[in-house]
């Protein structure tokens, strides 16, 4: 199966498309669709949708949408064209290989959203076998770790997943409505209307990843930007060449992971769930959890993030904490996918023999 193996993890902003058995995915393109107009279909092989690595060329014309809002999938056939896209696009035939899918973990409406995905790929794509698996626990497999508390923090919502004995603790599992979104929400309200990037969404996303950091010690850095302190304050080159100060809004728009209050959430902080859902774990697995707490998605690689978030469970609780970041947190759910169907007779593959047999509520 390596090599062979088409492994897809399709996130709210991103698609990370390749094969199994490579450290990285071959391609990763936004998780945004066009509707063309006739002309542009023509040029489209007379598919209405356009998904994948050209679309900044269409999105200058065409309205761009997403098949996924609030971490749900919201429209099934956006959906299969950024699937089309990323076959396409990696050089793959639908019907000569094996896909491994990597999706949220556990809700409420995963049974539905499964027998549709099995519809479309062994109906539509007739592949010859589909894995479906669980993104909180292909983040753990790409540490080579297959027990821990696995923390997924992405665009719309952060995860909080115990897994022992090769499986998830379903009735640990907590989610809270917190991530990259809201994060960025927080950084425009904090840079007002002295910034002028309020329009522009691609300068905020580059002032949000290279300018923002979390701070190990946020009341001390508010004192010096309230006394005006040079150390509370940096200077930054946008793409543009234009200069921007950046005070204690470098820290106070991740701080809302922390802190949910500051964004009128009542949800409490992530450092507050992790310890809640560990231990609403078996008692004799609490301590390998808070040893082994894998953090990934894009949130996760703030500039002390693991520090502050290791130094905030620690003081909840006596074990000892240790918190794991992968290489490239936006990739880990990937590597994890990529290892796993790298691995002959897993056992996690469903065959489009059987799903002939029994039907797509096969899962």
């Amino acid at each position: 199966m390596e090599d062979d193996c088409c492994v897809f993890d399709v996130g709210t902003t991103e698609c990370r498309a390749g094969f199994a058995g490579f450290d990285t995915p071959k391609l990763v393109f936004p998780t945004k669709v066009v509707y063309l107009n006739e002309i542009e279909m023509v040029l489209n092989y007379g598919n209405r949708l356009y998904a994948g690595s050209k679309l900044k060329f269409y999105e200058r014309k065409f309205t761009t949408m997403s098949p996924i809002s609030n971490g749900k999938i919201t429209d099934y056939a956006q959906l299969e064209a950024i699937y089309n896209a990323a076959y396409n696009e990696i050089g793959a035939s639908k019907k000569d290989h094996d896909v491994l899918i990597i999706e949220n973990p556990n809700d409420e409406t995963v049974f539905k959203h499964k027998e549709k995905l099995f519809q479309m790929f062994f109906e539509n794509f007739e592949v010859p076998s589909i894995a479906i698996m669980n993104s909180a626990l292909m983040s753990l497999y790409s540490t080579r770790r297959t027990d821990g508390m696995s923390v997924i923090s992405g665009e719309d919502a952060t995860y909080f997943v115990p897994i022992s004995n090769v499986g998830s603790n379903l009735n640990s599992i907590q989610k809270i409505n917190i991530g990259g979104r809201r994060v960025s929400e927080y950084l425009k309200e904090k840079l007002g209307t002295n910034c002028q990037i309020e329009q522009n969404t691609n300068y905020l996303k580059y002032i949000k990843e290279n300018c923002c950091d979390v701070c190990l010690n946020i009341s001390n850095m508010l004192n010096l930007s309230t006394n005006n302190e040079n150390d509370a304050f940096e200077y930054y080159v946008l793409p543009d060449g234009n200069a921007l100060k950046l005070g204690d809004e470098r820290f106070t728009s991740s701080e809302c992971l922390f802190n949910p209050n500051l964004i009128h959430s009542d949800n409490i902080g992530i450092h507050q769930q992790i310890y809640n859902c560990i231990t609403k774990c078996d008692e004799k697995i609490r301590k390998e959890m808070f040893e082994n707490i894998v953090i990934s998605g894009g949130n996760t690689s703030f500039k002390n993030f693991k520090q502050r978030l290791q130094n905030e469970i620690q003081k909840f609780t006596p074990f000892e904490t240790k918190v794991i970041e992968t290489n490239d947190s936006r990739l880990a759910p990937w590597l994890g996918g990529s290892i796993i169907a790298s691995i002959e007779n897993n056992g996690q593959f469903i065959s489009q023999e059987e799903y002939n047999e029994i039907g797509p509520n096969i899962y």
